[in-house]
C-alpha cells in the first residue's frame, strides 16, 4: 500500500516571502516554487541556512510564476546538487531568466568591498560584506534547467505525479498548480499568487478543481482593496495637480507587472483625455526587459491576456513614453520638470528610483505616488507613514514632496480569495504567503463562509494530505 503523501512548508509560512512547498509521495519528492526569502535580516538569513533536505533528493520543481520570492533560490539548489527539471509556463521561465541574472548581479556587486563615505566609518575604510548567495554562473546553470509547459495541459512531472498549470491572473505567465498524485489518488492545488480581478492586462484567475488539500496565498487575506474608481480618481488628481504646478511625479514600481499596469493605466487615461499629454519616462533595466516580454505576449495574443483593441503600443498609445536605457538618458532626465517617472524598485529600497527620489524629494512641487504594498522597514513604508526625513542610500533626505498611496495591488483581496476558493471543494486549506494576521484572518473567513477546515501553515511543518491538522502533523 502506498504511503500517505505529505506537504512540508519550507517557506512563505508566517511571512510573505520565500515560497517553497515540498510534496513527498514516498516514491518521489517535488518542490512547488523555490523562492528567496526577502525582508528583514532574520528572514534573509534563512537563505543561507542548509536546505532541510539534500537538493539532490528533489526530483523536480514546478513554478507558479517568476517573482524573486518564488524562483530566486533556484541557483542555490542547482549549485548544491539539484539536477532535475524546473517546469513553468513560457512567460514564467522568461521572466525567471531576467530575475535570476539580475539577482546574481546585484549580489555580486553588494559582496564587493566598498570604501566608507567621508565622515563615516572613521575606524575602518572598507565595509566587509557577505559572499553572494550565488553568482551569475550559478544563475546561468539554473536557467539551463527551465522547461516550458503550456497552460491547461496536463503533463508528467515525474512518474506518479502529473500536473496542470492554470492561469492565476497575477503576472504574465503566472499559474496555479494542480498536482494529481496517481499512486494515492490524492489531488493538491497550490494557488500561487492570485491576481486582482480587475487587472488592466491579465484575465482573472481560472477556477480551481476540487482538491484533498489546497495551499492558498493570503497576502491580503483579511483586507479589502479600495474600489478601482476611487484609486484611479486619487491617481488622476495627484498627477494633474502636480503637473499643473510644474512639478514631477515619481512612481516607484516593481519591474514585473506593476510597471506595465501603471503604464497601461496612464496611457489609457491620456488616450481618453482624463490626463493631459505628459512625457512619461520608464527607468530600470529589468523593467524595460519585462515590458518587452509583455509586448511580445500581446503580439502573440496569449490566451491569459485581455483582448486589446487597435495596433498601437498598449503602453504608449499617445506617443508620450520614453525609455531610459543609458546613463546619459538618466542624467538628461534629472534636468527635466513636469514629467512622470516610473522607476524600480516598488518599495524604493534600491534601483534607479533611489536616485530620482534623492534628487527630488525636497521639492514641495513634486509628488511620489506609491502604487503597491510597502514592506516593513523599507523607504516606501516610511514615506507611506508620513516620514519627514528619510535615510536613502546612506543619505538623510528631507521629505517635502507630496506622498500619495494608491491601491494598484496585483494580489486578490479577502473577498476575491474566498470567491476563488468557493468554486471548488477542498479537504483542507492551508494559508501561506501572508503575514500572520492576514493568514489567520483568511482562515477565519474560510471556516465561517465556506464551512471547511483551514489552518495557517507553520514554517517547516509537515502534514499528511487529507488529514493534516496542526495536531496531526508528521514529525
Amino acid at each position: 500500500m502506498a504511503s500517505e503523501p505529505t506537504i512540508q512548508f519550507l517557506g512563505a509560512a508566517g511571512s510573505v516571502t520565500g515560497s517553497r512547498y515540498l510534496i513527498d509521495t514516498g516514491s518521489a519528492k517535488i518542490l512547488v516554487d523555490a523562492g528567496m526569502f526577502q525582508g528583514d535580516k532574520e528572514l534573509k538569513e534563512r537563505n543561507y541556512e542548509p536546505f532541510p533536505i539534500p537538493p539532490s533528493e528533489i526530483d523536480a520543481i514546478v513554478l507558479t510564476h517568476g517573482h524573486l520570492d518564488h524562483v530566486g533560490y533556484l541557483p542555490k539548489l542547482v549549485r548544491d546538487g539539484f539536477t532535475g527539471k524546473v517546469y513553468g509556463t513560457k512567460w514564467t521561465n522568461k521572466i525567471a531568466e531576467i530575475i535570476l541574472l539580475d539577482s546574481a548581479k546585484i549580489q555580486e556587486m553588494e559582496s564587493r568591498p566598498r570604501k566608507g563615505r567621508k565622515g563615516r566609518e572613521k575606524q575602518r575604510n572598507v565595509q566587509v560584506t557577505r559572499a553572494p548567495l550565488y553568482t551569475s554562473t550559478d544563475a546561468a546553470q539554473a536557467i539551463f534547467h527551465l522547461q516550458d509547459v503550456p497552460m491547461d495541459k496536463e503533463f508528467e512531472v515525474v512518474p506518479g505525479i502529473r500536473a496542470t498549470l492554470r492561469n492565476a491572473g497575477h503576472i504574465l505567465g503566472s499559474a496555479s498548480v494542480e498536482l494529481n498524485l496517481t499512486e494515492s489518488g490524492k489531488r493538491i492545488v497550490v494557488s500561487g499568487d492570485l491576481g486582482k480581478a480587475g487587472h488592466q492586462i491579465l484575465l482573472p484567475a481560472e477556477a480551481p478543481p476540487p482538491a484533498d488539500a489546497m495551499i492558498v496565498e493570503s497576502t491580503y487575506g483579511d483586507n479589502h482593496h479600495e474600489p478601482d474608481d476611487v484609486a484611479i480618481a486619487k491617481f488622476v488628481n495627484a498627477i494633474k495637480e502636480t503637473i499643473h504646478r510644474g512639478g514631477t511625479v515619481i512612481i516607484p514600481a516593481f519591474a514585473v507587472d506593476r510597471t506595465e499596469v501603471v503604464l497601461r493605466q496612464i496611457g489609457e487615461l491620456m488616450k481618453n483625455g482624463t490626463l493631459p499629454p505628459t512625457p512619461v519616462y520608464v527607468d530600470g533595466r529589468m523593467s524595460l526587459s519585462v515590458l518587452d516580454l509583455y509586448r511580445a505576449a500581446i503580439a502573440e495574443k496569449d490566451p491569459s491576456l485581455r483582448p486589446l483593441q487597435g495596433n498601437a503600443d498598449p503602453f504608449n498609445p499617445v506617443g508620450q513614453l520614453h525609455e531610459v536605457r543609458s546613463w546619459e538618458d538618466r542624467m538628461d532626465l534629472a534636468k527635466k520638470r513636469g514629467v512622470i517617472i516610473v522607476a524600480s524598485s516598488g518599495m524604493a529600497s534600491g534601483g534607479p528610483v533611489v536616485g530620482h527620489l534623492a534628487g527630488r524629494l525636497d521639492d514641495p512641487n513634486n509628488t511620489v505616488i506609491l502604487v503597491g504594498y510597502q514592506g516593513e522597514g523599507t523607504p516606501g513604508r516610511a514615506l507611506a507613514g508620513g516620514a519627514k526625513r528619510l535615510m536613502l542610500d546612506g543619505r538623510e533626505l528631507l521629505v517635502r514632496s507630496r506622498i500619495e498611496h494608491v491601491g494598484f495591488s496585483g494580489h486578490a483581496d479577502a473577498e476575491e480569495l474566498i470567491s476563488w476558493l468557493a468554486k471548488a471543494p477542498a479537504g483542507k486549506t492551508y494559508a501561506v504567503h501572508g503575514e500572520p494576521e492576514q493568514a489567520e484572518g483568511l482562515c477565519r473567513r474560510i471556516r465561517s463562509a465556506l464551512h471547511r477546515p483551514a489552518a495557517v501553515a507553520k514554517f517547516l511543518e509537515r502534514v499528511q494530505v487529507g488529514r493534516g491538522t496542526a495536531e496531526q502533523q508528521v514529525a
